[in-house]
């Protein structure tokens, strides 16, 4: 649905120019301050699928306007379906005249009303904004032209859950099922966007013949526990009766049953979410496309919780035509969406009493974000941790490294999963990492950012030396906040350089010797070429790009050292950013 997109104006805060979404992903993130008209997008695609719209005609409010962009391909194969001769002849002048504009894509924007494609034609649009004249063809023609066109929101059902959604206590009674409450088709296996009939279809799962208990015994609890553990973990479900209403228990291993009235609210919101995903599908006509619309899911949640259930949401979302769209204040889930692939982060603004949209997708609108949402970085340590490097030449060499090392998973990248960032030599004497709550007057490591490496050369010019008190003081800190502190095992990072990536840079007719352990690699490289140590000592930046161009994963291997260190590094950036097994694949 990448290429379909919906807008509407007139409708609540969105006025004269239209508004919503560009393009439609299978996680799609709305952020926005309070008011600023979050759930009036999600009102929208209510609209979709109750088609309370026809086509626009005059002053008519509420106009609802989608679009979609297909490929040449796309028209060629609309062309060769169209039997009428005027109706074959618009195909053709617009694959023609898409030709000419040397656009692989052609938008059609217009009208909708719920029912079969786009209804009016507004405009037919290159990718360099030139227009196609489609005005001056027979109506007809147009009509049946556009009712080859795909429709991305037929069969459409829509699932919303609203901010004020709980668990409920219910008779035994079947829940109301007008439209107003956008409840399930089915009253026996309900759930409206209140959080109303989930007790009774738990209840009629487990006491009605007819259904199996093993869907909320086994299938719903698995999942729930997936997301809830290991905060809580519930053995068994049950709903008993209390004063003629019905309550949902939950028990854990050893202890007594708990009411759902005792359960903190982010337990719930993971039930109703895993029953309206898991649940209510086994109950109803399987729809083309299924739109979730969840506010705010973050209430009450821990934010461990909270990523595990968007885990959950964006691992669904990976079924054939399922979309998401969340509402949130949360900086959890703007980090973990930012930049994926399948999600895409939309910002409502409200000013003098309009709303506006806009994708997020450069810099400065990411900022906007958290500027409109007072997101500090003390309150989300924008990287996920710290590599301390003394120098910019150092950054280069450990890049490369981290590069090496993850090239067969979804690579490590600076910026997204770690942040480099340097010390200087001197410096380092005015660091420690001691508990940030012991008053000292030296920066402290863990006030910056709690999770960190930090790279040392030992300096050392000979066997048998040892690091000087400042680097042993910040070894001893850093091991005992479970930080990892490398102070290298050669004099510099330069001495890690493999012989074999200076023959190849330097064009050696013979592998040379690696550099002595305790040598300066300057004076070294000057051995092998005259005069190259000395122009690269005060070029370390340059030298460093150069080199690492000749680095490989077998080089890194072969030195065990170095190989133990990365491994470890690599350990230590996968755990900060929530990929629980060290060797697990990353991702993006």
């Amino acid at each position: 649905m990448e290429h379909a997109s919906v807008k509407i104006k007139d409708f609540y805060c969105f006025k004269d120019e239209p508004q919503g979404f560009e393009k439609i992903l299978p996680v799609n993130i709305i952020v926005g301050k309070n008011n600023s008209g979050k759930t009036t997008l999600l009102r929208m695609l209510l609209k979709l699928e109750n088609d309370l719209f026809d086509i626009p005609t005059g002053n008519q409010r509420n106009i609802l306007l989608t679009s979609v962009s297909l490929h040449q391909q796309q028209l060629i194969g609309i062309e060769n379906k169209i039997t009428g001769r005027k109706t074959k002849e618009l195909a053709q002048k617009v694959i023609e005249w898409a030709l000419d504009q040397k656009t692989e894509h052609v938008k059609f924007s217009g009208y909708f009303n719920g029912y079969g494609p786009i209804q009016k034609i507004v405009s037919v649009t290159a990718n360099n904004g030139n227009n196609f004249n489609f005005k001056t063809f027979d109506p007809k023609a147009l009509e049946s032209f556009l009712r080859h066109l795909p429709n991305y929101f037929d069969d459409l059902a829509v699932k919303p859950l609203s901010v004020n959604r709980d668990i409920f206590n219910e008779p035994d009674q079947k829940i109301n099922n007008d439209l107003d409450d956008y409840s399930s088709n089915n009253t026996d296996i309900s759930l409206n966007h209140l959080g109303e009939g989930f007790t009774n279809s738990i209840r009629n799962y487990l006491h009605t013949e007819g259904y199996s208990p093993r869907v909320i015994e086994h299938n719903l609890l698995t999942l729930v526990n997936q997301i809830v553990e290991p905060e809580a973990s519930f053995n068994s479900i049950k709903v008993r009766k209390k004063n003629e209403e019905w309550e949902v228990h939950l028990s854990e291993e050893g202890k007594y049953d708990i009411p759902l009235s005792d359960i903190g609210s982010g337990v719930k919101t993971v039930l109703l979410i895993v029953f309206l995903c898991e649940v209510l599908p086994l109950h109803e006509h399987k729809s083309k496309n299924t739109f979730y619309c969840i506010e705010e899911p973050e209430n009450q949640m821990h934010p461990a919780m909270l990523r595990r259930l968007l885990a959950y949401i964006e691992e669904k979302a990976k079924d054939e035509n399922t979309y998401f769209f969340l509402t949130t204040h949360s900086s959890v889930a703007i980090d973990m969406f930012a930049r994926k692939e399948n999600a895409q982060i939309v910002h409502v603004k409200h000013k003098d009493g309009l709303s506006t949209v806009e994708t997020v997708n450069t810099y400065v609108n990411q900022k906007n974000v958290l500027d409109d949402l007072d997101v500090r970085a003390s309150d989300i340590l924008q990287s996920n941790g710290l590599v301390w490097l003394e120098g910019p030449s150092d950054r280069i060499y450990f890049n490369h490294w981290i590069k090496l090392m993850t090239e067969n998973d979804k690579r490590l990248q600076e910026g997204l999963h770690y942040q480099c960032v340097f010390y200087g030599g001197r410096l380092l004497s005015h660091l420690e990492a001691n508990d940030p709550e012991a008053a000292d007057l030296l920066i402290n490591l863990n006030n910056i950012n709690r999770n960190s490496i930090l790279i040392m050369d030992s300096d050392n010019k000979k066997a048998g030396e040892t690091i000087n008190v400042t680097k042993q003081r910040i070894f001893e800190e850093l091991t005992s906040m479970n930080a990892l502190p490398w102070v290298t095992a050669r004099r510099e990072i330069e001495n890690y350089i493999p012989p074999s990536a200076v023959q190849r840079l330097h064009e050696l007719e013979e592998m040379p010797e690696r550099s002595g352990t305790y040598d300066t690699y300057w004076d070294y490289l000057d051995t092998l070429v005259a005069g190259e140590g000395k122009k690269y000592s005060t070029q370390k930046v340059e030298y460093a790009h150069l080199i690492c161009e000749h680095i490989t994963f077998e080089d890194i291997e072969n030195d065990i050292d170095l190989h133990d260190m990365l491994k470890q590094a690599v350990d230590h950036i996968k755990n900060w950013n929530g990929i629980s097994e060290p060797n697990a694949p990353i991702s993006d």
